[in-house]
């Protein structure tokens, strides 16, 4: 980026994002790409950030419709534009905040995935094989029993200390999107798993500490290094046990887990805002879309379940004579 001007601001507005909103890591290296690509479109027309009126924005937009870029994907750009404004207005950069009338473009609201209780048990059986070793199987089933027993963000999973499992809890405290806590509690099935896993996770800890490699203080330890599990190798996890369970592997991701969790509670009777709470959503609008697809499902099992969904024919019904 030549303008030396923009790419300061954009790292300042980035900052001030993680500082007073606490935003994700991820979100704040979309919002850096998505910002740099508005800069270098601006370049290319010889005008610059701090000059750009709505219509660069809308001409950007429009550009990005042409490209088949997502409606999702459009409506983030655009979201990222418009709070860079909104920041150079309020340090007195800019006098106006270009694009802030913009309608943002409208997103497809499609049914989270889910998968049936059969499939999660599926899945759960091939994690009990899957792995070179007795520490990479303990690891993988307390993954998914983790992931489907609370609904955890995959981000949340791996960032957990090991420090949460002092004491044996029945529960976890999550630290969620904006720092924001939230209680969710275990199964027994994961209780299982975890003190598995925790006993795996020793022995080798201990064989660490015999070569002088420090501890990890993270719950699942990244292969290599100090650090953590990364959100990859959970996702790449997925895909190998949904090949391994005979299940298509776009339809299993960790995400996938935590709206199964969701969907399956709600189908067993859980209150809506229960849910809520649990997912650690900011309103219950976000959690009512587990409402529509708990009546997908129940739809298709009436298409494919009641008798006379199997045949087109309606069945003559026989009168008995007279």
């Amino acid at each position: 980026m030549k303008n030396s001007i923009g790419e300061l601001q954009i790292s300042n507005f980035i900052e001030m994002l993680i500082a007073e909103r606490s935003i994700s890591r991820n979100t704040a290296l979309a919002y850096t790409r998505d910002l740099a690509a508005f800069a270098k479109y601006l370049q290319k027309r010889k005008k610059e950030l701090e000059t750009a009126d709505t219509e660069d924005i809308t001409k950007y937009l429009n550009g990005l419709t042409k490209s088949l870029v997502s409606k999702s994907t459009q409506a983030r750009k655009l979201s990222a534009i418009r709070q860079f404004y909104i920041f150079l207005h309020d340090e007195g950069i800019t006098k106006d905040i270009p694009g802030q009338k913009l309608k943002s473009p409208k997103k497809h609201k499609l049914l989270p995935k889910n998968l049936t209780e059969g499939e999660v048990n599926k899945i759960l059986q091939a994690s009990k094989s899957h792995g070179r070793n007795d520490y990479e199987r303990a690891r993988n089933l307390c993954i998914v029993e983790l992931l489907y027993a609370s609904g955890m963000r995959v981000t949340e999973l791996v960032e957990l200390p090991v420090s949460i499992v002092n004491g044996k809890p029945d529960f976890f405290l999550i630290k969620g999107k904006g720092s924001k806590e939230r209680i969710v509690p275990l199964s027994r099935q994961a209780k299982m798993a975890l003190q598995e896993w925790l006993e795996e996770r020793n022995r080798k800890e201990i064989e660490k500490r015999k070569r002088k490699i420090p501890n990890s203080p993270f719950l699942f330890p990244s292969p290599k290094g100090n650090s953590h599990l990364s959100r990859v190798s959970v996702f790449n996890l997925m895909k190998d046990l949904a090949r391994s369970a005979g299940i298509p592997p776009e339809k299993v991701s960790p995400h996938t887990l935590r709206h199964t969790f969701a969907t399956h509670l709600l189908t067993h009777g859980a209150d809506l805002k229960v849910i809520q709470e649990l997912l650690g959503h900011e309103g219950i609008g976000t959690t009512e879309i587990y409402t529509h697809v708990v009546d997908e499902n129940l739809k298709n099992t009436v298409l494919t379940k009641h008798p006379l969904s199997k045949n087109p024919k309606t069945a003559e019904v026989k009168q008995s004579p007279n």
